[in-house]
């Protein structure tokens, strides 16, 4: 029992810190190892809007491209404190994605860094060292879009760069830390 009520204060007090009183109005998850947002800005997306990848002929990278792609144009998701945000006049009307090896295979230790920049002109640029990285930026793009009225919107003026850390020591660790706390919800505590 001792052991939850450090687990707990430590998991409310990590909560606490990603809060800011400069923190931006729309989140992004996993948190991104930078976020450049100098003046936020909206713009609606294009309905016209679409995705190109620099290698096509990877079925992987072209089944999220289009999943992606819907997924932005039937954005429905309304945040529940709309961010108060100017709208660019101009519409996004594409997102070009380039990849420098596309035929990387998920394996341990392969690179899924990313950058995406959302221009305030009609573009957008997601470069990723393989197709992973480039899957983790389109998720990345799909969270900073969201429904207003008929119209969907999507953050403009934003650089985002993500490199994502070793999987391996968050599996080792977080683990023990739910067993624990799933052990002691019953009422006792079994070591």
């Amino acid at each position: 029992m001792d052991l939850l009520y450090f687990v707990f204060p430590f998991f409310f007090l990590a909560s606490l810190s990603s809060c800011s009183p400069h923190s931006l109005p729309i989140n992004v998850w996993p948190k991104p190892t930078q976020v450049y947002w100098p003046e936020p800005i909206a713009r609606t997306l294009s309905p016209s809007f679409y995705i190109a990848a620099s290698h096509p002929k990877n079925r992987l990278l072209s089944a999220a491209v289009r999943r992606y792609k819907k997924l932005a144009l039937t954005e429905r998701h309304h945040p529940i404190v709309p961010p108060s945000l100017p709208t660019s006049s101009s519409p996004l009307s594409r997102l070009v994605v380039s990849i420098a090896d596309s035929d990387a295979p998920l394996v341990h230790g392969v690179d899924e860094c990313y950058s995406l920049s959302i221009g305030i002109s009609g573009w957008a640029n997601l470069t990723a060292a393989t197709s992973w990285g480039a899957i983790r930026g389109l998720e990345s793009f799909s969270q900073l879009t969201w429904a207003s009225g008929p119209e969907t919107l999507a953050a403009a003026g934003i650089f985002i760069a993500d490199r994502p850390l070793s999987l391996t020591a968050a599996s080792s660790s977080t683990p023990p830390v739910i067993f624990i706390l799933w052990r002691t919800s019953f009422g006792r505590f079994v070591p």
